[in-house]
């Protein structure tokens, strides 16, 4: 199959989407196929240049909205349109709701392809946090402007995937009826094996942060409102003891100023360090640093950085949500906490009691084998082979 997957955001971006995308070209490639990504020229690509097959990125430009920084906007032109009618697509996978999806749409109707859509976002959540103190402003419109992206990638594809039933319940919200397959996202665990790294690597990085002494909680991925990593410092201060440990924060995002200035005020400066955005492939050597993933997000579909850290062996400390029940496994790969109080005393747990670290740590790479990149282009390449033969009927 000759298949082209649809996606603002990709590598080097750091984000559940670009990660999901460059998992399923890789998996794809792997049964044999020829997979195209169509995505958005970045600033970040042109620091840090991956080496890259069959991805092709169209200039766009910059939206002027913090939260938007990873995403462009473009004007569809005859160009594009002769791009894409190039690749002889057999099938369109679109993976996001903006100018790149958008173009998937146009060019899946015009060209008469078919095309499958992934929902990878909760954008409910979004509502809560992003408009945290205007909601009663902007929720008629942003409900409005959900509800009509549904509809209008859904309705018509062949396929509608989500990747953790969590998702099914914006859907219902809506009021949007629609077939949905489940199909997690998939990870190249490999990357994140702990025996694939050198000791003498791990400990320059922690020499290089200064942390080389200290027990060390990371938090890996955009900093956002929906992410909630105001709770997980305001949690960490309220520690009865957490001077011999270090709070790592790798990545970048609209409200990191906000966050420094939280650190201040509840006197964790020292504490915490911001470490930036880091490239992506160096990001799984920040997962080796690490004693304990820690996370409040509610936001998630899947929670691929979740899966990240397991396979790094690296417990995780999450605040509860549904769907991570299938991922974190109370008391076996990690626990989940409810309030500071519970946060405190299971990190404090987990930080101290060396037999249980070590089970934990065990536990944690043992439990994340479901999430191979393998199973993940099996499960959707199975989906596209359903959809050309049934429209390969309806033809005839």
């Amino acid at each position: 199959m000759r298949i082209g997957l649809f996606s603002d955001p990709y590598l080097p971006h750091v984000n559940g989407v670009a990660t999901s995308v460059a998992m399923l070209k890789d998996g794809l490639e792997k049964l044999g196929h020829e997979v195209f990504v169509i995505t958005m020229e970045s600033e970040k690509y042109d620091k840090h240049p991956l080496p890259e097959h069959n991805v092709i990125r169209l200039a766009g430009h910059t939206y002027p909205i913090p939260s938007l920084t990873d995403y462009k906007w473009f004007v569809f032109d005859g160009s594009y349109q002769k791009i894409i009618k190039s690749l002889n697509l057999d099938i369109i996978h679109i993976h996001t709701e903006f100018a790149v999806g958008n173009l998937g749409l146009k060019m899946a109707k015009k060209l008469h392809i078919p095309y499958v859509y992934t929902m990878h976002s909760m954008y409910d959540e979004f509502m809560h946090h992003v408009f945290k103190h205007a909601q009663w402003l902007f929720r008629t419109p942003y409900n409005a402007f959900v509800r009509h992206n549904l509809h209008k990638f859904s309705d018509n594809a062949d396929a509608v995937i989500i990747p953790h039933k969590k998702v099914q319940s914006m859907f219902d919200h809506h009021n949007v009826t629609r077939s949905l397959t489940i199909i997690p996202t998939g990870l190249d665990l490999s990357r994140f094996k702990r025996t694939n790294f050198d000791k003498k690597d791990i400990d320059k990085l922690k020499e290089e942060l200064g942390v080389k002494d200290k027990k060390i909680i990371l938090f890996l991925g955009r900093l956002c409102k929906e992410k909630s990593i105001d709770l997980l410092l305001e949690n960490f201060a309220k520690m009865r003891d957490n001077s011999n440990i270090v709070f790592v924060l790798v990545g970048e995002g609209p409200a990191q100023k906000e966050l420094e200035n939280l650190t201040q005020k509840l006197n964790i400066k020292d504490k915490v360090i911001f470490a930036g955005s880091r490239p992506w492939d160096m990001v799984n050597k920040y997962y080796q640093i690490a004693d304990v993933f820690v996370n409040a997000s509610q936001s998630e579909t899947q929670g691929l950085t979740f899966i990240e850290a397991l396979a790094s062996s690296v417990p995780v400390l999450a605040r509860y949500d549904y769907n991570l029940d299938q991922t974190i496994i109370d008391g076996y790969n990690g626990y989940f906490y409810e309030n500071a109080e519970d946060f405190d005393q299971k990190l404090t747990k987990m930080l101290t009691d060396k037999q249980l670290m070590t089970t934990l740590k065990k536990n944690a790479e043992n439990s994340v084998d479901k999430y191979s990149i393998e199973n993940y282009g099996k499960n959707v390449a199975k989906l596209y082979e359903e959809i050309l033969e049934k429209r390969k009927e309806t033809t005839k």
